[in-house]
This record gives C-alpha cells, sequence and structure tokens, in this order.
C-alpha cells in the first residue's frame, strides 16, 4: 500500500502558492506523482453568480466569450508558472490538469481516481457550487488533506498525531494514511473518552506492530464536545505536524452537516489534516 499519486487544487493566489508547495515536499516525502488541478468557471456561471440572473435570459456576445476566455487564460497561466515554480527540480514527477470549475463532480471524478487530494481551508469554497474542502471528502468518500494558509513551513508528515475513537470513520482515515505513518518520525495516537475507548484503544497496539510503526497511544479525559479543543491542545503539546482523524457528517437538505469535532478542527487547525470520511 502507498500514496503514489497526489492531485493539489490550485489556483493564482498566494496561499495556493503555499498550498502547492507543502503538497510538493509531501511528494517528495512519500516519492509521489503529483498534479496540480485547476477549476476553470464557465463565463454563464460566473455571471450567473455576480449578476444573479436567470440563465436562460443570457446571450454572450462573441467578443465578451472572447474576453472571459482571454482572462481566464491568464489566470490559468499565472496558477501554473506558480505550481511549476513551487514543483521546480523536486524527484516528484508533475502533471497539469484543467477541471470545470462550475460543480463539484469532475473534481470529485478526479479525487476518486487518485491517492490524496491536497486542498484549502476548509472554510474556502472550492468550486462555484459552493462545495468547501469537508463538502467534497463527504460527498467523494476519498482521503483528503487540508492545508491552512499558515502551515507552510516545517517538516512535512513527520511528526503525526492520530485521532481515534474506534468508529468507522476513523478506522477509515487509519487505514488511508498507513503510508504517512510508515513514513513518519513519530506517531502518537490520542482516544478521547471513556474508559471502554482506552481499552480499545489498547487493542490497536498490535496493528500498528504489524505496520512496524512504533506508536505513543495517549488516552485524555473528554466527552466529544470538548474532543475538537483537547484534539488540538494535545496537537500543539507534542509538536505535531499532521494530525489524522475520520470526517463524520451526513446530508442535510442538500448540503453537509458536520459532526462537532469535525467542524471545529476544520475551523480552527492550524495543524494540516489529514480526513476521511
Amino acid at each position: 500500500m502507498s500514496i503514489a499519486d497526489i492531485i493539489v487544487q490550485v489556483d493564482a493566489s498566494d496561499a495556493s502558492g503555499g498550498r502547492a508547495q507543502f503538497a510538493a515536499r509531501l511528494a517528495d516525502h512519500l516519492r509521489a506523482q503529483l498534479t496540480g488541478v485547476f477549476l476553470r468557471p464557465s463565463i454563464t456561471d460566473s455571471y450567473l453568480r455576480d449578476a444573479q440572473q436567470d440563465e436562460t435570459a443570457l446571450k454572450f456576445p462573441p467578443s465578451l466569450i472572447k474576453a472571459y476566455d482571454a482572462m481566464m487564460d491568464e489566470v490559468e497561466g499565472r496558477a501554473r508558472s506558480r505550481f511549476e515554480d513551487v514543483v521546480g527540480e523536486r524527484a516528484c514527477g508533475r502533471a497539469w490538469r484543467r477541471l470545470n470549475g462550475d460543480f463539484c463532480d469532475d473534481l470529485i471524478g478526479a479525487m476518486l481516481r487518485t491517492d490524496l487530494t491536497v486542498l484549502g481551508p476548509g472554510r474556502a469554497r472550492i468550486v462555484i457550487d459552493r462545495t468547501d474542502a469537508a463538502g467534497l471528502a463527504l460527498a467523494s468518500g476519498a482521503p483528503i488533506l487540508i492545508v491552512p494558509d499558515g502551515a507552510l513551513e516545517g517538516p512535512v508528515a513527520r511528526r503525526i498525531m492520530v485521532a481515534w475513537n474506534g468508529r468507522r470513520e476513523a478506522a477509515r482515515a487509519l487505514r488511508q494514511a498507513w503510508p504517512l505513518l510508515t513514513a513518519a518520525d513519530r506517531v502518537s495516537v490520542l482516544t478521547v473518552g471513556t474508559v471502554e475507548r482506552s481499552i480499545e484503544t489498547g487493542a490497536l497496539r498490535g496493528l500498528f506492530a504489524h505496520h512496524n510503526v512504533a506508536a505513543e497511544f495517549i488516552v485524555r479525559p473528554g466527552d466529544d464536545a470538548d474532543a475538537g479543543a483537547i484534539l488540538l491542545a494535545e496537537a500543539e503539546r507534542l509538536g505535531a505536524d499532521l494530525i489524522v482523524m475520520g470526517l463524520f457528517g451526513h446530508a442535510r437538505w442538500r448540503e453537509w452537516a458536520l459532526g462537532g469535532a469535525s467542524r471545529e478542527m476544520i475551523q480552527r487547525s492550524w495543524i494540516p489534516l489529514f480526513l476521511a470520511h
């Protein structure tokens, strides 16, 4: 099992350059191929979003379409140059893809055909239909790595903290994170909660041993309402540079409702998050 193919969502912003740099360092660390993905919105969707117009009434003159295409070519060109400058002469292979940025379908399709997707801050809208990073992970079932804007310096996936509560989502995140865990310098497994959970954590020791991962197991008192704050405090104490955890959520009125700890971590974490649903 390995992470051999990584995609990173890029645009022309400064934050995107930092995200691409993080992804390139991770790809080097794992000896993976890295693909920059640019989400390009159509003129119709961009105009509808800005002007709140009825799509059936829109008839764009050729000159406007030409000007829009030229503008988007320039934006994509800046994004691609930033990506290629960041990747530079790194050992990881690199590629570039343009996807439809109006809806999440194309990006989800790409996520399903790669090992890991690197995205920007969880609160940011990724595509025009207002889907954010958590929504993409919940809709696709694919693992994602959210990189906060400030997480640009220091090691990448060397000191990892795993959040474990025995649920399906946590187990799936753990299974998909093994390539990262086996390549890390230090791994800590944190359980927040009851005695039953602490006993269950003991059963994980054998699994980590079978993967040749020497992990530290930690249990902290608390309940689900406190979990997010406890996770962040422990991650800071441990000097973690990556947190692995399950993403809890469900569909509600065509939107995704996140569990409390998931929501808090996505909103507050300054440490990159490896998430799986």
